[in-house]
């Protein structure tokens, strides 16, 4: 028996996760200052966005791998509203823990490790996005409407 198509866009999806986050890992060296390390910090975030249009291509096809084609609107429509929350909630997140950690320095104290809860924080929702895409399994044909 082998794997249909759905099993390998889920795949798709589930190698985005460690590209998202393969992206942020210059982000700690360079803030040392080395001057080779901001080339990978200045190529970081265009492994990130080439994410994007990978998954606007896929998603509508992995949405009707999973729950019929019938439901490809609703669903996509479900997933980027999801998405959308999750562009106005992580930078409120980022916002009050970093203004948080601001607050919470001495006088004169480097600011390099502000951001240092708010990326852990936000980590673990990716590492928990990333749990919930493995648990996603396609409904039973008996309930797909075609």
């Amino acid at each position: 028996m082998g794997y249909g198509l759905g099993f390998y866009r889920q795949a798709g999806h589930l190698y985005g996760f460690p590209t998202g986050a393969d992206g942020t890992v210059p982000v700690d060296s360079a803030v040392g200052g080395a001057a080779g390390e901001w080339i990978l910090f200045e190529s970081a975030p265009f492994v990130v966005f080439s994410m994007y249009g990978g998954g606007f291509g896929t998603m509508p096809a992995f949405a009707a791998d999973m729950f019929g084609p019938a439901n490809v609107g609703g669903i996509y429509g479900v997933m980027l509203t999801a998405w959308s929350a999750a562009a106005v909630v992580g930078p409120f997140i980022i916002t009050q823990l970093s203004a948080a950690a601001r607050a919470s320095l001495k006088p004169g104290a480097p600011k390099v490790h502000i951001y240092d809860q708010p990326l852990a924080v936000l980590a673990g929702f990716l590492a928990f996005g990333f749990i919930l895409c493995l648990l996603v399994r396609p409904l039973k044909s008996r309930l797909v409407k075609v």
